[in-house]
């Protein structure tokens, strides 16, 4: 029986790997089954299966680090010395020693298998353990490898000043936080003592992505190893996987024609594609900056849009005036002046559907049926016009400095006055919302009001169908027509 130790010149066999992965349980149904029709016509192949399964034993005795390949060759030297050097001893021993050589030389070899055997399996899970803590930095990172495999498109995209300046709005206003590396940026070496010591967060994430590495077949799990070594292979890597992170979350906010545009191989069609997204991108970046406004900067643009309508009130702004007169037939003056600011900023005629106005504000009496013209003679058009510039300028004047910061970020520095208008707008569309919810926020729901009810108008509205059950709760300067 001849053996060859475990060492980088003598690789594993690949018949060594299938029967440990056999061993452990780790095969498909189809590997399990060919490699079992295999042990049926294989004498020799179930020989060396045996010998894995004793050796299978010893694995708990050895230590947790790779074992020395010149103690495991001394050790091996030594045992075979000791069954074949001649001893001096009597005659009556060596008579002895003869009788019995063959079984010793065979028990001999017997215990050398058990321990090639072993040591075989000790370094096939050690050779598959390091290969999982390389993976493991891949699997990190396996949206932007995957995302981000036409390198190209990165550099360009590095390059494109426009989407480099989104990029730096995205991270100020908090739109884009890029992760921070949890094992990518440590040695091996190292990653096995770093993993005992991250938080529960971040294992979860190692997890989560470490598991959407391993359901990828084969091929694409190689293809993602190779992107990672030409990423590795170029100068500004850092920079690269950088740009490759943004990117595989910032295509998740795209359209899927968008995403397909863009990483196609037709340039023209690329470079288009890429602007129409940056533009799409600012907009809904503009709109949700909107959502992060604080009280106090809903105050002050609350208190600049009271000041717009009272300067359209003294200058006797026909849209205005008449808007407001015909609200406080049905409304005190409180209410009435917050609706004249919510169609001031929304700046439309409500919805055509009979069923109140745009964002829930209560349209107005001449606002019914189907012509331009109400009962009264109100003119559709007898509401405030839309903010102008010139007021759009006054909210911004009245902003703190770190609004102006943020509206720096969004709309560029210098400004983008489309950018900037569109970002104020959205910011009065808020600030509209908020006040009116505020004001009504003690206001008693329909449970309440059902419950305040005497026990026979209780009985009435039980019997009533949901719709005109809802229609009798709810106060009448908030029903429809």
């Amino acid at each position: 029986m001849s053996l060859k130790l475990l060492t980088d010149d003598a690789p594993l066999d690949p018949d060594d790997e299938l029967l440990v992965a056999y061993v452990d349980g780790e095969l498909d149904h189809d590997s399990r089954t060919q490699l079992e029709s295999r042990l049926l016509d294989d004498a020799e192949l179930r020989r060396r299966l045996q010998s894995l399964q004793q050796g299978w034993d010893y694995l708990d005795d050895f230590p947790a680090l790779t074992p020395c390949e010149k103690l495991v060759e001394s050790t091996l030297e030594l045992v075979v010395s000791d069954i074949v050097k001649p001893t001096a001893e009597s005659s009556a021993s060596r008579v002895f020693v003869n009788r019995f050589r063959w079984p010793l030389i065979t028990a001999g070899l017997c215990v050398l298998g058990i321990l090639a055997a072993a040591v075989t399996i000790y370094g096939v899970r050690s050779f598959h353990y390091q290969t999982q803590l390389e993976d493991l930095a891949i699997a990190e990172n396996i949206d932007a490898y995957y995302y981000g495999r036409d390198l190209q498109l990165m550099r360009d995209l590095a390059l494109n000043e426009s989407w480099t300046n989104l990029v730096t709005a995205m991270k100020e206003i908090g739109d884009l936080s890029p992760p921070e590396p949890i094992v990518s940026n440590v040695d091996l070496s190292e990653r096995e003592d770093l993993i005992e010591t991250l938080s529960l967060v971040q294992r979860s994430l190692l997890d989560s992505n470490w598991k959407r590495f391993t359901r990828l077949d084969e091929q694409d799990q190689q293809q993602i190893r190779q992107t990672a070594e030409r990423v590795q292979a170029q100068p500004n890597a850092d920079v690269l996987l950088q740009t490759m992170q943004i990117y595989s979350a910032w295509r998740e906010t795209l359209s899927s024609e968008l995403r397909d545009k863009i990483e196609s191989d037709d340039l023209d069609q690329r470079r288009e594609a890429i602007k129409q997204a940056i533009d799409q991108t600012q907009l809904a970046m503009s709109k949700r900056s909107s959502l992060n406004l604080s009280d106090d900067t809903i105050e002050r643009i609350a208190f600049a849009l009271h000041q717009i309508l009272k300067m359209r009130l003294q200058n006797e702004d026909p849209g205005a005036t008449k808007f407001i007169s015909r609200l406080k037939q049905f409304v005190d003056s409180e209410r009435a002046e917050l609706m004249a600011v919510g169609a001031m900023v929304f700046g439309d005629a409500g919805r055509p559907d009979g069923r109140g106005g745009r964002f829930g504000f209560p349209r107005g009496p001449s606002d019914r049926g189907s012509s331009d013209r109400g009962s009264s003679g109100n003119s559709l058009n007898d509401r405030p016009a839309p903010l102008t510039l010139e007021e759009l300028a006054m909210i911004e004047i009245i902003l703190s400095d770190a609004d102006r910061d943020v509206l720096d970020s969004i709309a560029g520095d210098p400004r983008n006055p489309m950018m900037e208008a569109v970002t104020l707008r959205y910011w009065a569309e808020e600030t509209v919302r908020r006040k009116a919810w505020s004001r009504n926020e003690n206001e008693t729901t329909l449970v309440d009001r059902y419950q305040q009810l005497d026990p026979h108008d209780r009985e009435l509205i039980d019997l009533l169908p949901a719709k005109q059950a809802i229609d009798r709760l709810t106060p009448s300067y908030r029903r429809g027509p």
